[in-house]
């Protein structure tokens, strides 16, 4: 027989709820309200087990009671902005946790859900700012210093970000999602030993997570660790043999030790999983080398560099010593007519290294800046540097045939690389510039006429060819440079730099 009295029935349902016996539980509880329906604790508890067992509408009525019977009841404010989280009611539960707020300053449960609800509505600033309250109620809130971390992230503030993880790195050193996060922030700023660091912890906490051992075998590429890259690609294929991009990386890490074999017997599996993907056709058909090809196809180029976005700014200027965007621009001063480039269009800008150069220097008074790329996760980047004026997610061919700007300078770096035949580059930008424009660019150099392709995937270009085009297309060659563009492993890539004017 159930008890009597109110408190007893209260005593039996916490006790069923502690065993997560959510009917018992309820029959106590309903018991009680039925009772003392003006008991706060009680009609709480009632809601939370309903809410428990996913009945949100019954929670829903028992809040609001509540509210209605207790407007300074800061705990049933809270309870059912939960409940309307849950019902994916967001701005409604967002409201209620500010009543709750109100209620009690203090309320660090309804500060940290307010942040997850507006985290959801996209108002992340609002969410930093409510993260931030409860470090200032309590600095060592481990869920508020990664959810801080995560958002700052995502707004590509790693250093704030590493600062937040670190913390939480020393109050829970094995967390494995700190560790992995940690990692990710130093690998975008190319800190490698730092990320190595961490994917190590990540990895010695989850040794099957298939991410972590794909980004240890990046690293390990990166620091041309080539063996160590394929080891860990090779664990990942192990666990998952349709992740393709272990694969893929293990394939440019068989090429890198001229393993050709091995690189197309990946490239074929990445093709298994990827049966449509143009660009893992043209790898295959570079490694096979059956087909005349003068040209990456586009799709190949975006897949490249999309991939490569996130590191790629640190991996060129630290680990590659990439000395491209200075040859640009060094050429540029010893060959312009005094202060008169006003208008510049950078061809496969990427993240937009060229250009910083020229933006930098403010004797030029440049009036207007375009970039063009095929790949946007490249300009989303640029696009943070506010360097250009305008940003075009289009192929350079397609681009400069039917682009009706014209332009003072125009610029390419590193970009010839994935094109073998220039001859429809070349004639659409002398139809863009000025006349007496120029036109500066890089290319790797082959001692084969005309173009080579290499096994890498990139054209290298003969001089004699270069200028054979300048001359067919209405440019005069006024600096061919023998100059070293990268390092590649423990070698450096010799290429050229090339200053044309435009004469027509």
């Amino acid at each position: 027989m159930a008890p009597s009295d109110i408190q007893p029935l209260h005593r039996q349902a916490l006790l069923h709820i502690e065993e997560n016996n959510w009917d018992e539980a309820l029959l106590y509880l309903q018991e009680a309200h039925q009772r003392d329906s003006t008991s706060p604790l009680i009609t709480l508890h009632l809601a939370n087990v309903y809410k428990a067992k996913k009945d949100y509408v019954s929670a829903e009525k028992y809040l609001l009671e509540l509210c209605q019977a207790h407007p300074d009841y800061a705990g049933a404010y809270n309870n059912l902005g939960t409940i309307y989280y849950a019902m994916d009611r967001l701005e409604d539960a967002a409201t209620y946790f500010q009543l709750a707020i109100n209620a009690q300053p203090d309320y660090i449960d309804a500060y940290y859900n307010i942040a997850l609800a507006l985290i959801k509505l996209d108002q992340a600033s609002q969410a930093i700012a409510a993260l931030e309250t409860i470090l200032e109620l309590s600095p060592d809130h481990a869920a508020s210093l990664f959810q801080l971390g995560r958002l700052l992230m995502v707004q590509g503030n790693d250093a704030s970000a590493i600062d937040y993880f670190k913390r939480l790195d020393q109050l829970h050193p094995h967390h494995f999602e700190t560790q992995a996060n940690l990692a990710a922030c130093y690998l975008r700023h190319g800190l490698l030993d730092y990320a190595e660091t961490h994917y190590a912890k990540a990895h010695a906490l989850h040794p099957h997570d298939v991410d972590i051992l794909f980004n240890l075998g990046v690293i390990a590429a990166q620091k041309n660790n080539w063996q160590q890259a394929i080891g860990y690609y090779q664990q990942a294929i192990n666990i998952d043999n349709d992740y393709y991009a272990a694969h893929n990386n293990i394939s440019v890490a068989y090429l890198a030790l001229n393993k050709r074999e091995l690189a197309l017997q990946h490239f074929q599996d990445v093709l298994r999983l990827l049966p449509q993907d143009e660009a893992v056709k043209h790898t295959i058909d570079i490694l096979k080398q059956e087909k005349n090809i003068t040209t990456s196809p586009p799709a190949y180029i975006k897949a490249l560099f999309d991939s490569y976005a996130a590191h790629y700014d640190a991996h060129l200027i630290k680990t590659l010593n990439y000395s491209v965007p200075s040859l640009i621009y060094n050429a540029f001063l010893r060959h312009c007519h005094g202060n008169d480039v006003h208008t510049i269009l950078d061809l496969g800008c990427g993240t937009g290294l060229c250009a910083e150069m020229f933006k930098q220097d403010v004797s030029f008074k440049i009036t207007s800046m375009t970039g063009v790329d095929l790949s946007q996760k490249m300009l989303d980047l640029a696009a943070q540097k506010k360097i250009y004026d305008h940003l075009r997610c289009m192929d350079i061919v397609e681009y400069v045939a039917q682009d009706n700007n014209h332009y003072d300078l125009v610029i390419a770096g590193d970009v010839f690389v994935y094109h073998g035949s220039l001859a429809v580059i070349f004639a659409g930008v002398a139809k863009l510039l000025k006349k007496n424009g120029l036109f500066i660019f890089t290319t790797e150099t082959t001692d084969l006429p005309d173009y080579q392709l290499g096994l890498t995937g990139r054209f290298a270009h003969h001089p004699s060819y270069i200028k054979q085009l300048a001359e067919e297309t209405g440019f005069a060659v006024l600096a061919c440079d023998q100059v070293t563009l990268r390092r590649d492993g423990d070698e450096n890539v010799a290429g050229c730099c090339y200053a044309l004017e435009c004469l027509s």
